[in-house]
């Protein structure tokens, strides 16, 4: 290891990250979304929020194996999959591989350098109860690769709780996390994003708020983000409100941390 980084040096490879990748997507008629906290942050600060540590895309699953395949020989930037060793999620990160990176929400993870979270967007069954369920099943499985990640449960302090869900941790890790990648990876493949009407973020932290309407995510407009024009959904307005409501509302003061806690060397 050499210098550590500082958080501005973290958020300039970041944001080169994501330009590169925009440039890539671009030349290869590839399609990806700003979204999450980086898409707030491009409508109401034209740039990272203040207080956010991370960039986040969204890409139709087919649409991100292509990227994946065009970054293989790529002289600094690398691919984490959902399938890569001891990446526990189930979003692909695009590290740069000039820096080593620890995450206290995160486990050692080889090859882990500063990086972008890109959620694949996968199908859904076109009756919403039926996607319903399936999204719920493929949320449930992405709970499982988390706790290897986290080797068990949190513990709750209830004993009998903790126990029981000891248990069910040993029935979980019994079968293996092979077993447990390859049935998450036929469930979010079952449907195909572009015959949807429904879709989801695999890998996505607000529960049944990922599941959206594909209109959502079939037109794009060019959005300032810290000085680039960058791609996001057409009407952001009405993805914004699905996701954070009254969106321009800063939140509380005590609210405005960030999510991660990032330590980054050159290595």
């Amino acid at each position: 290891m050499s210098k550590r980084l500082s958080e501005e040096e973290i958020r300039h490879i970041q944001l080169s990250i994501l330009v590169e990748i925009d440039s890539i997507c671009r030349k290869n008629n590839l399609r990806y979304y700003l979204c999450g906290g980086t898409l707030l942050g491009a409508v109401r600060h034209k740039g990272f929020i203040p207080w956010d540590d991370d960039i986040d895309i969204d890409m139709p699953r087919k649409d991100l194996l292509i990227l994946e395949r065009l970054l293989e020989n790529h002289p600094v930037l690398g691919v984490l999959g959902d399938n890569s060793e001891e990446n526990y999620n189930c979003m692909y990160k695009i590290v740069d591989k000039r820096t080593y990176l620890r995450e206290s929400t995160l486990a050692d993870i080889p090859g882990m350098g500063i990086f972008i979270d890109v959620f694949p967007q996968d199908g859904l069954p076109d009756n919403h109860s039926a996607a319903l369920k399936h999204f719920r099943r493929a949320r449930k499985l992405q709970d499982y690769l988390y706790y290897f990640g986290q080797d068990g449960f949190d513990k709750t302090g209830n004993k009998i709780y903790d126990f029981i869900r000891e248990l069910r941790w040993k029935s979980i890790k019994k079968k293996g996390l092979d077993y447990w990648r390859r049935l998450h990876h036929d469930i979010v493949t079952a449907y195909n994003f572009d015959d949807s009407k429904e879709v989801f973020s695999s890998g996505g932290r607000q529960r049944e708020k990922e599941i959206k309407p594909k209109k959502f995510l079939e037109n794009t407009l060019d959005i300032d983000f810290e000085g680039y024009k960058l791609l996001a959904p057409a009407d952001y307005d009405t993805v914004l409100r699905h996701f954070y409501g009254n969106y321009m509302e800063l939140p509380p003061e005590d609210k405005r941390i960030p999510e991660h806690s990032l330590v980054v060397y050159w290595k």
